[in-house]
């Protein structure tokens, strides 16, 4: 791939439809971003009627780079791809109209791009609120299962299934016509995946950037974005329309391997979703949401497969083949209230659930609820002298308890975001009961009881002699703490 060559190096395309609470803080957070590279941000008012369209047009008359088109309301996905076809940029990007970016996404993204010569680049997401930020779940499985640390493929990272979001991505723009991706339109409800899980197959390479440069809101009261507004039919319907054409490209693969991985996800995310609003529903509208969900199923997902998925989603499938809305209700109410808090017992053959043996009919084994979830890390203490940095942290698993070295295996990184060096750590780990005192306690609230867990072994203490790093090269770049776990219920890698 040739240097940025284009006068505009990236084109941010952004649909805009009756968005005026949050436009300008969008639009804001973009124009901070941009400010060392060459970039156009088209701003594609999809026939708002509130003042959206006029509030673009008056940013667009202050900032030449930012470029107004009025089109009739056809969907996001149709102003997504009319932007597309008004790009001059070697790399595209698009926006929600509500969501924000941090000042160095497009700086960061387009080195990376440039340095690993990758079609596609991918950051990490946070969702906020007016109130807090917090992690985004689908994001968190996808980082905690990524080993590479540079640019990768989908057939080597499955776990990339997860990345289905098209915001996080940037795309160098003759990749985008070469395949002829287009999104689909008129959609009640936009879905992302048939364009971003074909597009990662037919990538060489996707550039993994693990620091959180997207922020993705959640939308409060009245102004609900649409992929939060998922209780018609229209949405069920189009949402597994769009799984479908997923589905035929990767039948059409024939990698078993994706495959697989492909139905895992869409039975842990996106059927799941649909279950877990089943009581939100009126009975006629549940009721045909689970023959359309047990149609989909019995054509395109290996049923043996939920065998490997957490336990009350195993057991909401179980109610779902039996058509049994009241064990979904059921189970959707106890995990909301207290599965968190539920008691897990090590047993010669593994970990397990104490699970009320009214509701649960499958096997009571946690082993899956762990898979893609991140231990609890925390640092505990800090401190700087002799150029040498002394951090003091703990590790663990919610209620597996760390007893001994043997529970819990770790190996600790300084991991470069841009460069992608990664200088091993050497951690010394030590017993501290505060750990135990302070987190072991856990109250089951259903049979009134506190359950204590062990993690006397989850300390450790790690020092930095700065004098032993290359300073020179690091300078340059944004420096991690990176871990590599391994327990009885999970393994993966947090930063």
């Amino acid at each position: 791939m040739e240097k940025i060559t284009n006068k505009t190096d990236i084109s941010i395309i952004i649909p805009i439809n009756n968005v005026e609470s949050y436009l300008l803080p969008c639009l804001d957070s973009v124009r901070d971003a941009i400010r060392d590279i060459e970039a156009e941000v088209l701003l594609i008012d999809d026939g708002s009627t509130d003042r959206s369209g006029t509030m673009a047009d008056q940013y667009a008359e202050n900032d030449h780079r930012f470029i107004c088109y009025h089109k009739q309301n056809d969907g996001s996905g149709s102003a997504r791809n009319y932007g597309v076809s008004k790009a001059s940029g070697k790399y595209l990007m698009f926006l929600d109209s509500g969501d924000l970016v941090a000042e160095d996404i497009y700086t960061n993204m387009l080195d990376l791009a440039e340095r690993t010569d990758s079609e596609i680049t991918i950051c990490n997401v946070s969702r906020f609120t007016s109130k807090k930020i917090y992690s985004s779940s689908l994001h968190q499985l996808l980082y905690s299962k990524l080993q590479d640390t540079n640019a990768t493929h989908i057939s080597k990272e499955p776990c990339l299934f997860y990345d289905t979001l098209i915001y996080n991505k940037l795309i160098l723009r003759s990749f985008f016509f070469e395949h002829a991706f287009t999104f689909p339109e008129k959609h009640t409800l936009i879905e992302d995946s048939p364009v971003t899980l074909p597009m990662h197959y037919l990538a060489n390479k996707v550039a993994v950037l693990h620091k959180t440069e997207y922020f993705w809101r959640e939308r409060e009261g009245n102004s609900r974005s649409i992929d939060q507004s998922s209780t018609d039919l229209k949405n069920i319907t189009d949402h597994l329309n769009d799984l479908k054409s997923v589905f035929a490209f990767y039948q059409k693969v024939g990698d078993s391997k994706l495959l697989e991985a492909l139905q895992l996800k869409v039975l842990v995310i996106d059927l799941h979703s649909y279950l877990d609003m089943i009581d939100k529903l009126p009975e006629q509208t549940a009721e045909e949401y689970i023959r359309r969900l047990n149609e989909f199923i019995d054509s395109y997902i290996d049923k043996e497969l939920i065998n490997r998925i957490d336990v009350t989603r195993r057991q909401k499938y179980q109610y779902l083949f039996k058509n049994d809305i009241k064990g979904i209700i059921q189970t959707n109410i106890y995990t909301r209230k207290n599965h968190a808090r539920t008691k897990i017992i090590k047993k010669e053959d593994g970990y397990h659930y104490d699970l009320p043996a009214g509701l649960f009919h499958v096997s009571d084994d946690a082993l899956y609820d762990y898979q893609g979830i991140e231990p609890d890390i925390r640092i505990d203490g800090m401190r700087y002298e002799d150029d040498k940095l002394m951090i003091n942290a703990h590790i663990f698993n919610p209620k597996i308890e760390t007893i001994t070295e043997e529970d819990l295996a770790i190996q600790l990184y300084l991991l470069g975001d841009l460069s992608k060096q990664r200088i091993p750590l050497t951690a010394i780990r030590y017993n501290d009961e505060s750990v135990s005192l302070h987190y072991g306690g856990v109250y089951d609230r259903i049979n009134g009881r506190l359950d204590h867990y062990t993690y006397d072994f989850a300390s450790f203490e790690l020092t930095i002699d700065l004098r032993q790093l290359d300073t020179e090269v690091m300078n340059d770049d944004l420096y991690y703490l990176g871990c590599q776990y391994k327990t009885a219920v999970n393994e993966g890698f947090s930063i």
